[in-house]
């Protein structure tokens, strides 16, 4: 056990050492979550006006491995 998390996997290799896996999440004793004054239904601003460049830079990446998979296959 660590603290009061429980060990569910050891001995993973890993490149910089090995990994212990546990099914809690770890946090400071002293930790404090952040209050935030917004409603439930008001998403956060993020400093984009729009997602719609995020949007198109996703569809033209997509429309990119898709047209090289198709040419590929045809290869």
């Amino acid at each position: 056990m660590v603290n009061k998390s429980m060990i569910t996997t050891t001995d993973i290799e890993a490149t910089n050492g090995v990994v212990h896996v546990i099914d809690t999440v770890l946090v400071p004793s002293d930790f404090m979550l952040q209050e935030v004054d917004m409603e439930e239904t008001t998403v956060a601003k993020t400093g984009l006006e729009s997602s719609t460049p995020l949007l198109v830079a996703m569809l033209v990446t997509a429309s990119a491995l898709v047209f090289m998979v198709i040419k590929k296959k045809k290869a």
